[in-house]
Order: C-alpha cells, then sequence, then structure tokens
C-alpha cells in the first residue's frame, strides 16, 4: 500500500510511503520512498505498474506549471529497508571494549535474522 502523509517523519509536507501488509491483514512499519519522489513540498496521489516500473505522481514542488502537477518517473531501483546499527560493544561490569564479537540480530518476535562477528579495531590518539 501507498500513501502519503505528514504523520511520520519526511522530507517536508506531505511524503509518500509505503507499507506492505503482513498474512494477518496488519500492515508492516511504513517506509518513506525518499528522494526524488518526496521534496520538501507536497507529494502524493502516488501510483506504480509494477510490471513496467512506471508510474504517477503529484506534487505542488518548485519548477511546476500550476498548483498541484503529475510527474511521471521510473523506477529505477526497487524499495528496500536498510537500516544501520552501529554502536560499541563493551564489557557491562568494567566497560572494557570487546572487539571480535558475536552480535545476534533477532526481531520484534526473537526470531533470528542475522548472527555478525564484529570486527572492531581500537585506536588510541594521543599528542
Amino acid at each position: 500500500m501507498y500513501f502519503a502523509t505528514d504523520g511520520h517523519p519526511g522530507l517536508g509536507g506531505l511524503d509518500i510511503f509505503m507499507s506492505r501488509m503482513n498474512p494477518d491483514g496488519s500492515f508492516r512499519e511504513p517506509i518513506n520512498i525518499g528522494a526524488p519522489a518526496n521534496s520538501p513540498q507536497d507529494d502524493f496521489a502516488y501510483l506504480i505498474d509494477t510490471k513496467t516500473r512506471k508510474g504517477f505522481l503529484t506534487s505542488n514542488r518548485d519548477g511546476g506549471k500550476g498548483y498541484d502537477d503529475i510527474y511521471k518517473f521510473l523506477e529505477t531501483r526497487k524499495l528496500v529497508c536498510e537500516q544501520v546499527l552501529s554502536g560499541i560493544v563493551t564489557d557491562l561490569d568494567t566497560g572494557e571494549i570487546l572487539p571480535n564479537t558475536k552480535v545476534t540480530l533477532f526481531d520484534d518476535k526473537f526470531n533470528k535474522i542475522k548472527k555478525l562477528s564484529l570486527t572492531i579495531k581500537v585506536f588510541i590518539l594521543s599528542k
């Protein structure tokens, strides 16, 4: 499902989001489809043909011919929800950094997503 809202963090005004439906009929967390589809202005009325990957959206962005203009586009990459996790793995008691630590990522239902071996390089700089 594609929808436009200003109720989630975005690039400004209305932004276009996508959410997939779960087997139980609930929806997954919305994903902002990003620029260039979304702009600092209102972007909405998103329609795409999933076979040809051609689509249309409506926006009142700068440079248009009227208040709300229809723009055509060609999808050049599939939407992928990528998340970046960062941090430092430390010993709970001593605070010591633990290099070469194995970390397991779980989803919200504690299903294992991926197991990683982290290689951490520690640099101590002095003057």
